[in-house]
């Protein structure tokens, strides 16, 4: 800040340093200059005054502007960073969207290699069931087959006896006995 020109009649002193205090001080030293005349030193308390209101004034409307433009780069600057922030947002370079979709792959890639041993133990499971339920069907149907077997050269052996029966008793037909009929009996009379 540039320290504002002396004014018409006024010490250097209170024009340097515009504070209340320094005013004071600046007003006690005028009026010990102008002790002998005191119609010029009212006169120069208000021309004073005046000066420095209209300095206050100059200063306070300049560094309202200078606050503005402050105000005005301030939130330039930070629409320049959430315009970057977005264009990185967009273009997936943005740091915290790169972590998360970091994250979001190692979570992806850890479910899918537990998805991917699950399912391989499903199917080596499953292999195994069908191997034993294979191997079961298997010994089921050679028993099955062995008693089916078994069943059938029974059913054989007793045909071919009857056959060699018969080709021994040709004139027979039947090689049963024929079963006496059973008399009735006879019961009491009843008078």
């Amino acid at each position: 800040r540039t320290a504002p020109t002396a004014a018409r009649g006024t010490t250097d002193l209170a024009v340097r340093c515009p504070e209340p205090r320094v005013f004071a001080i600046g007003y006690h030293c005028m009026g010990n200059m102008t002790e002998s005349s005191d119609e010029g030193s009212e006169s120069d308390v208000e021309l004073f005054a005046e000066l420095t209101v209209q300095e206050h004034q100059a200063q306070m409307s300049m560094l309202k502007k200078e606050f503005e433009q402050l105000k005005k780069q301030q939130y330039e600057a930070e629409m320049k960073r959430i315009d970057r922030l977005i264009k990185s947002i967009h273009d997936g370079t943005h740091p915290d969207y790169k972590r998360d979709v970091s994250v979001i792959n190692a979570g992806y890639k850890s479910s899918l290699a537990l998805l991917e041993r699950r399912r391989n133990y499903a199917l080596e499971c499953a292999k195994t069931d069908l191997t034993s339920d294979m191997l079961l069907a298997d010994s089921s149907c050679n028993e099955q087959i062995a008693l089916l077997k078994g069943r059938m050269m029974d059913e054989f052996e007793v045909e071919r006896q009857k056959a060699a029966i018969r080709r021994l008793l040709p004139d027979r037909t039947d090689l049963s006995p024929t079963p006496e009929p059973e008399p009735e009996p006879q019961g009491r009379r009843y008078q």
